[in-house]
């Protein structure tokens, strides 16, 4: 087979199999440290059933020599109403509740472009964010703050990043026992 219908028949494939990879880099960060390595995981957006309402969250955890105990989850919260605090934040794989917090710390209130972003943070186990990574189609998170309830289900930037995510860490970390 000559060079030239060699490259006709790899060249699409190779420039294919680029289109489609999944970039790792924008997924997270792995930053080494005297003594550790600090993982970022970087933003992931869930919009609320029903209603324009958007969570977006990151997740940062220290990395020894043995699996983190715990994760910081942060969040943002995009919304036409300002978000002062929450009651609750429970994480859901279907009916299966993965996790939940009641430290919910804001880090700061803001008004940008018409919309108000809330952000805030809270230490979740280490295992939970496996979890989450595992949950597939069915993970959701949920918000409770003065009676309401806020469903935000994952979307199909969160499954695709999770797959990735899962495999690096089960790689880098090592897998809950």
């Amino acid at each position: 087979m000559s060079l030239r219908k060699l490259l006709l028949i790899l060249l699409p494939a190779l420039v294919c199999s680029q289109l489609f990879a999944q970039d790792s880099d924008a997924l997270y960060r792995k930053l080494p440290q005297e003594g550790f390595v600090l993982y970022f995981l970087s933003p992931t957006s869930f919009k609320a059933k029903p209603g324009k309402v958007r969570l977006e969250t990151d997740f940062t955890f220290q990395y020894r020599d043995q699996r983190p105990d715990s994760v910081d989850m942060k969040f943002s919260l995009f919304s036409k109403k300002p978000v002062r605090g929450l009651d609750s934040l429970v994480i859901f794989s279907g009916t299966q509740r993965l996790g939940a917090t009641n430290t919910l710390e804001i880090m700061f209130l803001q008004k940008d472009k018409g919309k108000w972003h809330s952000r805030f943070s809270t230490p979740i186990p280490y295992s939970t964010l496996e979890q989450m990574l595992s949950a597939g189609p069915g993970l959701a998170i949920k918000i409770y703050a003065a009676g309401l309830t806020l469903n935000f289900p994952a979307g199909k930037d969160w499954r695709e990043a999770a797959e990735v995510l899962k495999e690096i860490l089960a790689v880098e970390i090592g897998t809950g026992g």
